[in-house]
């Protein structure tokens, strides 16, 4: 976890994966406090399993989880102590060993790995939305299986019309991810959000949106 991922979960106070409110008062892609409770489970893991423990929800809660964990974290992007930022690298290693010994190991057949990656959450967001509000640079391995496993995901909206390339550009995504997502979508970079911003414009002026 570098110092722009604090800055993605903490410096705006207010943005859990969205952003809270416009001058006008009107919302405008915001997941608030209550939102991210309803949807982050009481024990993800467990509850999403089937029989075999390898439930096809589980991708999605692990990465619920791991949001959730990383909104409840309250290191700012400057003076987070080198305790806080060791708990968001270990909180992020912990995801990706759990993504891929539970959904990606565990499920070999396309068909398993792609049931998987077209769940959605609350806010209709999925597992490729998720994983681009957790971290500007997911490892290149998992976000590519992904997006195999579930290619049309990334021109799917969220329920504020943001597509999985919105929420890596808001958070300064790594060129490797942005290129990942425009090359199976390339028209997603000219789609705009519910108030008419492309990811251009949420990369250019990512923490400065009124």
């Amino acid at each position: 976890m570098d110092v722009q991922d604090d800055y993605y979960f903490n410096h705006h106070g207010q943005y859990h994966g969205g952003i809270d409110s416009d001058d006008e008062g009107g919302s405008i892609g915001s997941y608030g406090d209550d939102d991210l409770l309803a949807y982050g489970h009481n024990d993800p893991i467990s509850q999403s399993d089937d029989e075999n423990g390898h439930g096809c929800e589980r991708l999605l809660a692990i990465l619920e989880n791991a949001v959730h964990q990383s909104h409840n974290e309250t290191a700012a992007m400057f003076g987070a102590s080198p305790e806080e930022l060791k708990r968001k690298r270990e909180l992020l290693e912990q995801t990706w060993k759990e993504i891929r010994t539970a959904w990606l190991w565990a499920n070999e057949n396309r068909e398993a790995r792609s049931a998987a990656a077209y769940m959605r959450g609350k806010g209709d967001l999925a597992p490729l939305h998720l994983i681009c509000k957790l971290t500007n640079s997911p490892p290149t391995d998992i976000i590519s299986e992904i997006i195999q496993s579930a290619p049309e995901v990334a021109g799917w909206p969220d329920s504020h019309m943001w597509l999985p390339i919105h929420h890596a550009c808001f958070n300064g995504a790594c060129t490797e991810v942005l290129n990942l997502l425009d090359g199976v979508c390339p028209e997603s970079k000219v789609s705009l959000d519910n108030i008419n911003r492309t990811p251009l414009l949420l990369y250019a002026t990512r923490g400065k949106i009124d």
